[in-house]
């Protein structure tokens, strides 16, 4: 089993989290949640990894390397991203966790209209205006002129309802059983 890395150089992370996405202020203290892409932060990366290999190993697993970090954490395609609690005041990282972002799939047996409804409610309800995830075969589906009409509350809940019957309405039933636990994914992978 190799020796831990030794903890990186505050100064190194201090930089790095500067270029890093700010989801949130947290309530206790100078913490903040951030996301990152351990390609393009190669020094919080380690640190992650320590801390990973450290509090696996203290569970009675670990990968057994000096630092917990993979081609998953590192690949620019399709790896994890990072979502970590920082301390900026002592310039900590204090937990972190990997995020796969899920994969949602409209199968093109399903009707069109049936498409365009999910599409016009997704882009609604769960907007991807950072580009998160990006479709390696974009699939254009074209939104009913009536979406606007079925899909008229302000709550995502309601317009879950609306979407729902709508659906049910025109003969859809099978295409949504199977869309409403994409729904679920990909809403809690974007609520981080």
């Amino acid at each position: 089993m190799e020796p831990i890395i030794e903890e990186i150089d505050k100064s190194l992370l201090a930089e790095e989290i500067k270029g890093q996405v700010c989801l949130q202020e947290l309530s206790r203290g100078k913490m903040q949640l951030y996301v990152l892409e351990g390609y393009k932060a190669p020094a919080l990366m380690k640190e992650i990894g320590r801390l990973r290999e450290i509090a696996f190993r203290t569970a009675g697993g670990g990968t057994g390397m000096s630092c917990d970090v993979d081609r998953y954490d590192l690949d620019s395609e399709s790896g994890f991203r990072q979502l970590i609690c920082w301390d900026s005041e002592n310039c900590k990282v204090m937990g972190g966790y990997r995020i796969l972002f899920g994969k949602v799939t409209f199968y093109p047996s399903y009707p069109s209209e049936a498409l365009g409804l999910l599409e016009a409610f997704f882009t609604k309800h769960c907007p991807d205006h950072d580009s998160w995830i990006v479709p390696h075969n974009p699939y254009v589906v074209p939104i009913p002129d009536y979406a606007d009409s079925v899909l008229v509350y302000d709550s995502y809940e309601s317009d879950l309802k609306a979407l729902t019957g709508a659906l049910h309405d025109r003969g859809f039933d099978e295409c949504w059983s199977v869309s409403m636990t994409m729904k679920t994914g990909r809403k809690q992978y974007l609520l981080i």
